[in-house]
């Protein structure tokens, strides 16, 4: 498996990681041990939304059909979390190296009115520049090939006055 970033959106997790932080985790499967007081990523719901937390296992149990139930708390918080996951839940266990406020760079440009101006707006400015060139060297070119023509047309009509000439 491999890293990916996570946005630390809360101060739940300072002074271990900070708001603006970007956590690398280390993306792991069920076949992962976990210990407690590992830093972990995991699926949860808040408010309705599915979202990705990352917090600290508080505690671990593995209940009698093998299901391992976890709690979890953040760095700040005095109480655990409100609701348990599962092992199935965590996706990647923090690997202790952080980008300070580059989330925020990325939580910026993950906002669809600023991707659109700075990336699908130049993007289409450019289109319509190379567009506009392009038709601009088809009149060209065709004004080029109608001046050959009536060049064409001009000597032989001289062509013609020379013959009649002689």
């Amino acid at each position: 498996f491999g890293y990916s970033p996570f946005s630390i959106l809360t101060p739940s997790m300072e002074p271990t990681l900070k708001v603006g932080d970007i956590a690398i985790c280390k993306m792991i499967d069920n076949n992962t041990e976990l210990s407690v007081n590992d830093i972990i990523s995991f699926r949860t719901t808040i408010q309705g939304n599915k979202v990705i937390v990352t917090h600290i296992s508080n505690t671990i149990t593995r209940l009698d059909d093998g299901t391992s139930v976890i709690t979890t708390k953040g760095d700040n918080n005095d109480v655990s979390d409100a609701n348990t996951i599962t092992r199935d839940d965590v996706v990647a266990i923090y690997t202790n190296k952080k980008f300070r406020l580059l989330g925020y760079v990325l939580e910026f440009i993950r906002n669809k009115w600023v991707f659109l101006f700075l990336v699908i707006l130049p993007l289409a400015v450019m289109f319509i520049m190379e567009f506009a060139g392009l038709v601009k060297d088809l009149v060209q070119n065709a004004e080029i090939k109608r001046k050959e023509e009536e060049e064409k047309e001009k000597k032989k009509k001289e062509q013609k006055k020379k013959e009649k000439k002689k």
